[in-house]
């Protein structure tokens, strides 16, 4: 302010400020600020050299001009300005007007803020950038609802239960419709999202069918090169069906439909168990069954009351649910989360898994695995987990691979899920077969009806293979002094002596498993008058000096109950397959021998040529033929002497 200027003048260029300031704003003053600026101006005045009057006297209507209307409505209903004993007093009054304004308004900010620290200008900067919305619309919960939600949907169907990438109803439209869809709604061609343009985009995207930067829903190159993806679906069925006409195949859908389900494992404490999971984009919260609760022993965490929305809009009375805290992991145990989910008796039905076609061949090219097919081992069918939209976007990874037939593979944190419906692949195949020859084998009529009635046999190496064992084992063919026969082991070669492992300690472990057994059931006794039956039959024969250098073998055994049998309700069994680590069992070392079974037909036809059949049984005929003493040593096994352990 120039020092030349008069006192009047000065007066009047401090009380129009105010007024200029005030009417020239768009925004009104706040209260705390208009009372600051008076008070200074004021103070200001004061120093001045009046000695005739004060300056309340002609600056009072021109600070009442100053104040905001709603503010000079307030201070013409306050009793404070029927106050008439001068203009001084007047003035004094509407500066104490002001100061207790400006102080409620303090309180008023305060209480709404909730004690916040954050500074003022953040919040007037959001009142800025809004003021035109704000002027239009009138504010409330349901509007900021929606104004989230808005910003989540789908661009192509309107929806916000899923990302427009991922959205049913885009891949039926035309390419050229997917792209206008972009463009009306003035979205992001890289990411498919509201807000910015492609060239400011951060998004990491990869064309599967380009390799440029954005989906394949707006490639460019599905206009002129395949079509839409689903009519590469459509093509792909055609083609298949009529690469497999000549064979009478067609392919029809079944019916069924695959829901985005895998397979994690969940944990509480010490219990775990492996179920299977739902992502439901239809439901908001998530939810676990109480049989899964009770299995891994998870206690509550809390409560919480929850009403259900059903699909024909009527709302279920509202319930509680306890909530349980609890840590889930993919199969491999690489992916681990923890989320708070709501205890229900049972979730759905029994959806669909996956079963084997075409598209797993699909799949293995993509090194793609999925945990939940039909042949995985999980303990139930049942849905027992079930993720909604409060931690659906966290679990999703946003990867995906379109597949044949209609069906694609999206990626979570827990591994690859396959979804959609499921098309089966039917063949049949007509054959007929003339056989014009009148001496063919007669063992061609049950060939192809008995299971194991023939094995590699057929083939003419084999039958050479197996002539030969056959004339070997017979020429070593003898009998003793009692007139038994005694035969060799058929050994594969003689250098697999050498190489067989004794088994001892192997034969120790499982004879004390087959005690304990036995005498749980008290049948160890039973079990021993075998052995001293064969014993005094000389069957076996006892070895009280063994060599521990010289090559050697131990057979272990096990009781095998039969108790329908008078005779024997309990017999030996001697396991010649059993290995020690990486040798080879005793049977690997032998001669398997020709297929026997091949004969039972020919031997039944034979049975029922005549009128009267003779059949015979020889008792324990495998322990009437002795082994030659050199091969002894390979069939030793232990048992305990009168004295047990």
């Amino acid at each position: 302010m120039s020092k030349f200027m008069g006192i009047s003048l000065r007066i009047w260029s401090n009380g129009l400020g105010l007024v200029i300031t005030n009417a020239g704003k768009k925004e009104k003053l706040s209260v705390d600020k208009l009372y600051l600026k008076l008070d200074s101006a004021l103070r200001a005045l004061g120093t001045l050299n009046l000695s005739k009057a004060h300056p309340s006297m002609y600056f009072y209507p021109l600070v009442e001009s100053s104040l905001p209307e709603d503010l000079l409505r307030a201070w013409q209903r306050s009793p404070m300005s029927k106050d008439d004993d001068g203009t001084s007093e007047k003035l004094a009054m509407l500066m104490k007007f002001l100061k207790t304004e400006a102080q409620g308004e303090q309180q008023i900010a305060l209480a709404r803020s909730g004690f916040s620290d954050e500074p003022q200008k953040k919040q007037d900067s959001k009142k800025k950038a809004s003021t035109s919305r704000q002027e239009e619309d009138v504010p409330t919960a349901a509007g900021l609802h929606e104004a989230k939600v808005r910003d989540k949907e789908c661009i192509f169907c309107g929806k916000s239960n899923h990302s427009s990438a991922d959205c049913y109803r885009a891949h039926s439209m035309p390419p050229e419709e997917r792209r206008s869809k972009v463009r009306e709604s003035r979205a992001c061609f890289v990411c498919l999202r509201k807000g910015h343009a492609a060239k400011v985009c951060r998004a990491v995207v990869k064309c599967k069918l380009c390799s440029k930067r954005h989906y394949a829903l707006v490639c460019p190159e599905l206009s002129h090169q395949r079509g839409s993806p689903d009519n590469r679906n459509g093509q792909a069925v055609n083609q298949a069906s009529t690469e497999t006409s000549s064979y009478q195949s067609s392919i029809q859908c079944d019916g069924e439909v695959l829901l985005k389900t895998v397979l994690v494992r969940v944990r509480h404490q010490n219990k775990n168990r492996t179920v299977r999971l739902l992502f439901d984009e239809g439901s908001q919260k998530s939810y676990v069954t109480s049989y899964t609760c009770n299995g891994i022993r998870s206690k509550p965490v809390g409560e919480e009351v929850v009403r259900n929305v059903m699909i024909d809009g009527s709302v279920t009375s509202p319930r509680r649910f306890n909530k349980h805290e609890m840590e889930l992991s993919s199969v491999d145990g690489k992916s681990k989360r923890k989320l708070l989910l709501r205890e229900r008796p049972q979730i759905g039905g029994i959806p669909p898994r996956a079963k084997m076609g075409p598209w797993f061949q699909q799949l293995k090219r993509e090194k793609i695995w999925i945990s939940d097919h039909c042949q995985a081992p999980v303990e139930r069918a049942d849905i027992d987990i079930l993720i909604g939209g409060d931690y659906r976007e966290q679990l999703m990874t946003g990867r995906r691979v379109d597949l044949k037939m209609g069906l694609f593979a999206i990626e979570s944190v827990f591994g690859w899920m396959l979804c959609g419906p499921t098309c089966s692949v039917e063949q049949s195949a007509t054959e007929m077969v003339i056989h014009s020859y009148l001496s063919g084998d007669i063992s061609q009529l049950w060939d192809l009806e008995t299971i194991g009635i023939k094995d590699s046999a057929t083939k003419v190496s084999r039958e050479e293979n197996e002539i030969q064992v056959k004339e070997t084992f017979q020429k070593q063919v003898t009998r003793d002094e009692e007139g038994r026969y005694v035969v060799k082991l058929p050994w594969i070669q003689d250098e697999l002596k050498s190489t067989i492992p004794n088994n001892k300690s192997v034969c120790e472990k499982r004879l004390v498993s087959a005690t304990r057994k036995l005498e749980s059931q008290e049948k160890f006794q039973v079990y021993a008058d075998i052995f001293e039956g064969w014993e005094s039959e000389k069957m076996i024969h006892r070895v009280h000096h063994v060599n521990s250098v010289e090559p050697g073998h131990y057979l272990p055994h096990r009781p095998v109950f039969k108790p329908e049998s008078l005779t024997t309700p309990v017999r030996p069994v001697f396991d010649a397959s059993c290995r020690m680590a990486n040798y080879p069992s005793l049977n690997q070392c032998l001669e398997k021998g020709p297929n026997m079974l091949e004969l039972i037909p020919s031997i039944l036809l034979r049975f029922r040529e005549k009128k009267v059949g003779v059949i015979s049984d020889i008792r324990k005929a495998f322990q009437m033929i002795g082994v030659a003493e050199e091969d002894r040593k390979y069939q030793r096994f232990l048992w305990w002497e009168e004295e047990r352990f």
